[in-house]
């Protein structure tokens, strides 16, 4: 019986075959990535990652973790057909067929961020500018309002208020409409969970 890895690496060279069947280099305009050689570089959360047929690397020329190729594949596979669309923004819970992974994208996303800044929003703030978000002006009334773009077509709105007496932090991410034009519901989801890691990260936070 194959192991966890086994599997994982089966799936990782199946993608890597089908990307082998893109023409990458097209996909610039139309993706925002960038092209280089056989592969193209695409920024995840402000973060570049070569990506190819010949594997996916990171800037220290390193293999990502596995939910992060899975999502930067998705991404180049699904995304040449994608037509922009409604622009609205919405919760991930809003979106057709995300019932499964719901509790999930609450669990690695929405919670880690709330237990590690609630009362720490200069951290957030730092975090966050390491990861490229910028302060965006929606018209709404949060301590903190952060647009990131986890793929280049694919931002997140990340609203936050801080604890306060005895009430707790809530954290809310929310999508473009179109979001599944570009990734699947689960790699949507995946994609809140990276975001929380990688903002703990940044601040020093296990």
């Amino acid at each position: 019986m194959a192991n966890e890895g086994q599997v994982w690496d089966e799936i990782y060279n199946d993608y890597l075959q089908q990307l082998g069947r893109l023409d990458l280099s097209s996909l610039a305009g139309k993706l925002g990535v960038r092209p280089d050689g056989d592969a193209v570089v695409v920024e995840m959360f402000g973060k570049p990652f070569r990506v190819g047929p010949g594997g996916i690397t990171d800037e220290n020329g390193q293999r990502p973790l596995h939910a992060i190729s899975v999502i930067l594949c998705k991404y180049l596979i699904i995304g040449p057909e994608a037509e922009p669309g409604d622009g609205s923004w919405k919760a991930y819970k809003e979106f057709k067929d995300c019932m499964p992974y719901v509790q999930g994208f609450d669990d690695t996303a929405h919670k880690p961020i709330e237990r590690s800044f609630g009362g720490e929003l200069q951290a957030l703030n730092s975090a966050a500018d390491k990861l490229c978000g910028v302060e965006a002006d929606e018209g709404l009334s949060y301590d903190f309002v952060r647009l990131f773009h986890a793929l280049p077509k694919v931002p997140m709105l990340m609203l936050f208020n801080d604890s306060e007496d005895m009430f707790p932090a809530q954290c809310s991410l929310l999508f473009r409409a179109d979001v599944l034009n570009y990734l699947d519901t689960e790699c949507t989801a995946i994609c809140g969970g990276v975001l929380a890691a990688w903002l703990k990260r940044e601040a020093g936070k296990k």
